[in-house]
């Protein structure tokens, strides 16, 4: 015979299911973590050492900027720690592809690795939960009832925001303002819904979004931030963490047959509920070969940036006396940045100092860097020049219209 009389925790528990329990003093220990391929960046993002399990991670930047990187060595570092979980890419873009063998040379075991092409946003997200409920029992209507078996993903990864489409844009046009409206409202109802999922299934799972901005000249004009999202407010809303990846203007290294091997990044966080928010950006080193984040760089620009590291001749470096240009140890010889690795591995006492001024967050960037955006530069470029004679001056919404010598004339009003 059932009691008369039940209390809260146990009409709680018998109506949503799980237990009622305090949450327990191992709540305030650091959740397990996935690492992001980078020393600074685990740094920065605090006592968790990397994009903690279950969460929502955003990357978002201009293009060519080293934000896919960030996911296919997320996944990479997921798939060593979690060798018996599964991942996922929903592949929004259709261009994995092309990418695999760069993937795989990120350390991303590609023959294991689902990858899922979608139409629209609707299907990514319905896609995404699924795969989060795993095994789950359905009542007469096609509603989860209770979740069987949770699924098995270390990290599903989408790619990108900027593709995930309404459906029913797909379907038939609409005009821009629409277009908004529609994307913002499929965003706002994915993300819920796969966020309930994962508290249903009490998920482990990582979500890592990757987005890219757009830019609006006009916004520039009025002194306002011309950069914003794509996908609305609901995902800046929603993630756990999220970071700008920019390529830092003119940092392209090239080989001796002019091919980019390199290239400089930096990246700022803008949210981090896993730890305390870093104010300054930070500085990374790409490598095209396969390497991805170069680590020894890492080590490299924080010595300098401490001054443990100068240039002492062109090209050559060495540990310098705190405060000094003096040559710290004699017996140190002068090498290249290309051989910081081995001159560590050499000196381990000099790493050591190192990671000392990394964990005393010594590693922000003091000054701003100029970035290289492809679309800010093709937004502020003057109108380019007609090829064709006969090609009408193209007009502006003032009334304006710029001519094949790119002079602007300014149309007469008519009564």
């Amino acid at each position: 015979m059932s009691k008369a009389v039940l209390s809260a925790a146990e009409r709680i528990e018998q109506k949503f299911g799980g237990k009622w329990e305090k949450a327990g003093g191992e709540i305030l220990k650091p959740p397990a973590s996935i690492s992001t391929g980078s020393i600074l960046m685990d740094e920065a993002i605090g006592d968790c050492k990397g994009y903690p399990e279950g969460s929502v991670i955003e990357v978002y930047g201009p293009q060519h900027s080293g934000k896919t990187l960030m996911g296919y060595l997320a996944i990479a570092s997921s798939q060593k720690k979690n060798p018996t979980k599964d991942h996922l890419i929903v592949d929004a873009e259709n261009q994995f592809r092309f990418q695999s063998r760069w993937a795989q040379q990120l350390g991303v075991d590609v023959p294991n690795l689902f990858v899922k092409p979608v139409i629209s946003g609707e299907e990514a997200f319905d896609i995404i939960e699924m795969a989060i409920l795993g095994d789950v029992q359905l009542n007469a209507d096609g509603e989860v009832v209770k979740v069987v078996k949770a699924g098995n993903f270390g990290i599903i990864m989408v790619d990108s925001v900027t593709q995930l489409v309404p459906l029913e844009l797909i379907h038939k046009g609409m005009d821009e303002s629409q277009r908004m409206g529609l994307v913002a409202a499929m965003m706002s109802k994915g993300l819920k819904k796969i966020l309930s999922a994962m508290i249903i299934a009490n998920s482990k799972t990582i979500i890592f979004f990757i987005n890219q901005t757009r830019m609006n000249p006009q916004a520039a004009k009025l002194h306002m931030n011309p950069e914003s999202r794509t996908g609305g407010t609901a995902l800046p809303f929603y993630n756990t963490i999220s970071f700008r990846v920019s390529k830092i203007r003119k940092s392209e290294e090239r080989d001796e047959k002019g091919k980019i091997f390199a290239h400089q990044a930096k990246v700022k966080f803008d949210k981090n509920k896993a730890g305390g928010l870093p104010a300054e950006a930070i500085v990374i080193r790409i490598r095209y070969d396969g390497t991805g984040i170069d680590q020894d760089n890492e080590l490299m620009t924080v010595a300098e940036m401490n001054g443990l590291v100068k240039e002492f001749k062109r090209g050559k470096y060495n540990f310098a006396k705190p405060g000094t240009d003096e040559v710290m140890d004699e017996s140190i010889d002068f090498f290249k940045k290309d051989d910081f690795k081995i001159v560590l591995e050499n000196n381990p006492q000099m790493k050591e100092v190192i990671y000392k001024y990394i964990h005393e967050g010594k590693f922000y960037l003091t000054k701003d860097l100029e970035e290289d955006n492809p679309e800010v530069s093709e937004s502020s470029a003057t109108t380019p020049v007609a090829t064709d004679s006969t090609t009408a001056p193209e007009e502006s919404s003032t009334g304006a219209a710029t001519t094949a010598d790119g002079t602007v004339k300014r149309r007469r009003k008519t009564e």
